[in-house]
């Protein structure tokens, strides 16, 4: 059984081309009975939580292969900044310092199980374009775990929900 929360906070900062936010997830999950979770169902990252790690890429790790956790913190500190393109782009650009971390596995206490907080600082730009919207992001990982997987650039092309 998996529960979740998350909360996000926005607020104007110097003025109206500089708005903060500040977005929390925590998850947890927990079998049923005294079961372990399915490997289906346990919770991982993803590039939109964590930038500067792959998706999947951080937490557990058993024989090689990130096997999720089964619980989840991220903070998320982002700010826009007066954009430099032309404003028919619709383009948001931001700063953004991600932290969190996967954590702990029921299977197993001989599972590569790193209680280390994973951090990354960088920009970002997000504009409108006829494809839909486009986000672009160059990130450097500050503080990780020798298993992770870092991903500097990332690119996403729409939106999810």
């Amino acid at each position: 059984m998996q529960t979740g929360a998350g909360i996000s906070l926005f607020s104007e900062l110097f003025n109206p081309e500089f708005i903060g936010s500040a977005n929390l997830r925590l998850g947890s999950g927990i079998g049923i009975a005294d079961k372990d979770i399915k490997l289906s169902d346990r919770i991982f990252t993803n590039s939109r939580d964590l930038r500067g790690f792959q998706n999947r890429g951080v937490g557990p790790v058993d024989g090689g292969d990130h096997v999720g956790g089964n619980y989840l913190a991220t903070l998320s500190l982002k700010s826009t900044f007066p954009n430099f393109l032309p404003e028919i782009v619709r383009p948001t650009t931001f700063l953004f310092l991600d932290s969190g971390n996967v954590w702990g596995v029921d299977y197993s206490d001989r599972v590569n199980d790193s209680n280390k907080v994973r951090s990354s600082l960088g920009v970002g730009l997000e504009i409108v374009s006829p494809l839909g919207p486009l986000s672009f992001s160059f990130s450097n990982a500050i503080s990780k775990a020798s298993t992770d997987k870092v991903q500097n650039f990332t690119f996403n092309l729409g939106s999810t929900f």
